[in-house]
């Protein structure tokens, strides 16, 4: 799911005669300007922005990314965390010349711990960021506040904040933009008509009133590669994760997910409410809305 987050300006942003004087140096800085922020370590990680730097894309925006860096054996969440976890925040109220934020997020792994699964990254994560400018003429200060949870044996909050800046000046790192662009290919595309077509993403939803499940049945490319998915309702719900039906696949090529509804509000209405289902398919994710019947 791609998420725009715009925030009104507070107090604590940067006047206009402080970006002024950024713009300033920055016109002096030209290729020299550094597009990644410093690192902000944290029990278990360390947090960071980077900037792939240089011209905007097609669209007028600027791409960076919010990476966190794990040490072995620690983990953090998914926007959707799973049956327990912190999902990630991320605030950019104190940014300058900056209209909208999209965050982009890669598709997680499943964590069973014995007991409830969570959805979380175990190593590195980059969060892409598009970025629109309020004047795509003048530099961007990106600052973002970010609260999040890391865990390994138990789990911790953890608040970190980073700035960068960006201009059609800035020096189009190697190393940013590379970090960028891989996680940018594995962010979910959205499930075209061609890969309906070929058999491809959720094909039925189903629910069973005795038992409050969704029966889910999905159709994969990838016979081999890892197949798996992830489901996110309205902000009111509470999901968990689909569990796959063991012995129940519909075919090659297709499996059967088994969703409860259990701690869906009793006030909720089924029928038109979308899902939104994020299905990963050997090295390719895609997402895909679905309407309930």
């Amino acid at each position: 799911m791609m998420i725009a987050h715009s925030f009104p300006k507070r107090s604590g942003s940067v006047p206009r005669t402080v970006l002024a004087g950024l713009a300033a140096w920055l016109a002096l800085a030209g290729p020299a300007l550094a597009v990644s922020s410093p690192w902000s370590a944290s029990m278990g990680g360390k947090f960071r922005l980077v900037a792939a730097g240089g011209k905007t894309t097609a669209d007028g925006r600027y791409l960076a990314g919010i990476q966190i860096a794990l040490a072995p054996g620690w983990k953090t969440y998914w926007r959707s965390p799973g049956d327990s976890g912190i999902p990630p925040r991320f605030d950019f109220a104190a940014s300058s010349n900056v209209g909208s934020v999209e965050v982009l997020y890669p598709p997680p792994v499943r964590d069973y711990d014995g007991f409830s699964t969570t959805l979380v990254y175990k190593s590195d994560v980059v969060f892409p960021l598009r970025i629109a400018p309020k004047d795509p003429t003048k530099p961007v200060l990106l600052t973002v506040k970010a609260e999040y949870g890391i865990c390994e044996k138990v789990c911790v909050p953890a608040e970190s904040e980073a700035t960068v800046f960006v201009s059609p000046k800035s020096h189009a790192d190697a190393e940013t933009t590379g970090l960028i662009d891989t996680a940018l290919r594995r962010v979910p595309a959205a499930l075209t008509a061609a890969d309906t077509k070929a058999g491809r993403g959720v094909k039925s939803v189903t629910f069973d009133a005795e038992t409050k499940r969704l029966e889910i049945e999905v159709g994969f490319a990838s016979t081999s590669g890892k197949r798996d998915l992830f489901a996110e309702g309205p902000e009111s719900w509470y999901l968990g994760v689909p569990k796959p039906e063991a012995g129940k696949d519909a075919k090659a090529g297709g499996g059967r997910y088994g969703l409860s509804l259990a701690s869906v509000p009793k006030s909720a209405r089924l029928k038109g409410t979308k899902l939104t289902f994020t299905i990963v398919d050997g090295k390719t994710a895609y997402q895909q809305v679905w309407r309930l019947e």
